[in-house]
């Protein structure tokens, strides 16, 4: 595959700085678009040719790129959301396709390790980065000597060289599956080229309306908004309503937010009062994205991780985090918007894990159930209450789903209690305990994979041999952990027999941490259904943007935009895909909930 091979080097300062994990900084998109962004220059190599160092001015250097062939190669770099996005946003220049050996990293060792492209250079033995960057701190284009320059010129072609060769050793000697690099380039195509737009009229909208809330309950709570984020203050105005001072007052204390049910209209009026001012996430959410449309002409650049978990997942970034939008937040997602002509189609595929556990696990009479188009949270509540299907209540119905979705990775009943507790229905531990044993002795072949997978870590750890997991051809061991069927793994590095009882522990990456992360039977047994049904997931989407474009994935669902005179084809034709199985996955009946429309936040279920 020809590629140009890129590494711009910008101006950067200690206030001014992309944000680097925790530490602080800017987003991608916040520090090309900020007035003080410069590129300092540009390293460029063509395929095997030796790299060549541009500078000057931003003129100069954008007639320096536009030598070269972009259509016809693929733009290489380490991070190509950086470097893809400045020769796309700042000097209108678009590539064939785009590749990323930082994203190819995340795949193969990110879940253990850090994928700067310094420690791949090691970890692959492909030669060692310098240290010139640290140098340019706080300098402009005009403040580098020539000798300056130079060493910079020379930091960065070397940077270019060791990103060429980490790519084609990682093709070579690691055989990187091509369509997960159809799939990388299909998430960096994602904020590159965005097509889904920011109404920041509707924004504003929202804005005052939440601000006008917000002024209006604390008018009717008879306060000020002083007294009610003061926890002192409020805690004294409380107490006049006989209400105990307590050790906390934030949202996630329940036995303040206990006190919204309280006989008292005053003081729940008081609590609600508190809540709604201390609450700011929804406003600096649309404040976020109103601003990301101002500077962004109107589009919204969607900055997924590629492989962004163990299993493969995609995960959000750069705080415009479309992952974890809130599902009743109708002002944020309205906000979001097709272009002129089009409209938005999301197509969710139905239940895929809960279908995925029973395909893989062999247990036959659950997939039938969805074979048939049954509803298998009414077959499961039906075990549970003993009585027929048809006789199934919804309440009875939501404790079913929840019994499927939940119980199918070894989940005990304490947790299971717990959980239902956090969607609002309370039952008791022996009840819990009751519909635990009912999920395992009606479901076996799913339990019975939970062993095979605990002596799936047995072996791994004692024996270094193989051992047979699930629906045969499927998966399979190696020695670091699961060998998937898209030629990728899931990888259990460093795993080792923990220090607390029969238990298992791996090096893992958990909230951005590297530690010791526990594993056992039931959990690897989640890890692959999760694995297997993101590689679903991404087989569909690669389908569909053949002819539409898919402009993000949330979860499960694939979200597109497409000329709106396309509707009745476009929905078709996704549908279509979304119930396509990969060849590997003969037998599995997959669903999928389609659903249209102008904005994100009034989506309607497709005929």
């Amino acid at each position: 595959m020809w590629n140009i091979t890129v590494d711009f080097e910008t101006y950067y300062d200690n206030k001014y700085k992309l944000k680097n994990g925790k530490q602080d900084g800017m987003t991608t998109e916040e520090y090309i678009n900020d007035e003080r962004f410069q590129v300092i220059g540009v390293a460029v190599k063509v395929d095997e040719m030796l790299p060549v160092w541009h500078t000057g001015t931003m003129a100069e250097i954008k007639s320096q790129l536009l030598q070269y062939d972009w259509k016809n190669h693929i733009c290489l770099a380490h991070n190509t959301r950086f470097d893809g996005a400045i020769l796309k946003w700042k000097f209108g220049i678009e590539a064939q396709g785009y590749m990323d050996t930082m994203a190819m990293g995340k795949a193969l060792i990110g879940s253990h390790t850090s994928v700067t492209l310094r420690n791949m250079a090691l970890v692959f033995g492909v030669g060692n980065k310098g240290n010139a960057v640290y140098d340019a701190l706080g300098k402009r284009r005009i403040d580098f000597s020539k000798a300056e320059m130079d060493a910079y010129a020379s930091y960065c072609k070397n940077d270019v060289e060791l990103t060429h060769n980490l790519y084609t050793k990682i093709l070579n000697k690691y055989c990187f599956p091509v369509d997960e690099m159809y799939l990388i380039n299909l998430t960096l195509q994602m904020y590159i080229n965005p097509k889904l737009k920011i109404d920041t009229a509707r924004y504003e909208y929202e804005l005052n309306n939440l601000k006008q809330k917000k002024s209006s309950m604390v008018a009717a709570a008879g306060t000020t908004e002083e007294v009610l984020r003061s926890p002192k203050k409020f805690g004294e105005l409380l107490s006049r309503y006989g209400i105990e001072p307590l050790d906390s007052y934030a949202r996630n204390n329940k036995e303040f937010t206990d006190l919204k049910n309280n006989e008292n209209d005053v003081v729940r009026n008081l609590v609600e009062a508190r809540l709604n001012v201390m609450s700011s996430l929804q406003e600096k959410r649309i404040e976020r994205y109103k601003g990301i449309g101002q500077r962004m002409d109107g589009y919204l650049p969607i900055p997924l991780n590629y492989y962004g978990a163990i299993t493969g997942r995609w995960s959000g970034s750069d705080k415009t985090n479309l992952q974890n939008l809130p599902r009743n937040d109708k002002g944020l997602k309205k906000g979001l918007v097709a272009p002129s002509g089009h409209i938005i189609i999301e197509a969710d595929s139905s239940q895929i894990e809960a279908r995925v556990l029973a395909w893989w696990s062999g247990q036959n009479d659950v997939l039938q159930q969805f074979i048939d188009k049954e509803d298998p949270y009414k077959h499961m509540a039906s075990k549970i209450y003993k009585k027929p299907v048809e006789e199934i209540t919804p309440d009875e119905r939501f404790i079913g789903k929840q019994t499927v979705l939940g119980c199918g990775y070894g989940m005990g009943y304490k947790v299971f209690k717990l959980i239902l507790e956090q969607q609002g229905t309370t039952i008791s531990f022996d009840e819990a305990a009751d519909i635990i044993k009912i999920y395992r002795q009606s479901n076996s072949d799913i339990v019975k994979t939970w062993k095979q997978c605990d002596e799936l870590l047995f072996s791994l750890v004692e024996l270094d041999t193989p051992t047979a997991i699930g629906k045969e051809g499927v998966v399979d061991s190696y020695v670091n952990g699961i060998r998937l069927p898209n030629g990728l793994y899931i990888n259990y590095f460093n795993l080792r027999k923990a220090s607390f009882e029969d238990g298992y522990e791996y090096t893992g990456r958990r909230q951005g941490k590297i530690e010791q992360i526990n594993i056992y039977g039931g959990k690897v047994v989640e890890n692959i259904v999760q694995a297997l049904a993101r590689i679903i997931i991404g087989f569909q989407m690669a389908n569909i943007s053949k002819d539409y474009k898919v402009v993000s994935t949330v979860h499960d669902s694939i979200v597109c935009v497409v000329p709106a005179a396309d509707e009745e084809e476009a929905i078709s034709s996704i549908r279509r895909n979304m119930c396509l199985a990969p060849e590997w996955a003969k037998g599995l009946p997959l669903d999928c909930e389609v659903k249209v429309g102008i904005n994100y936040g009034e989506l309607n279920a497709a005929a």
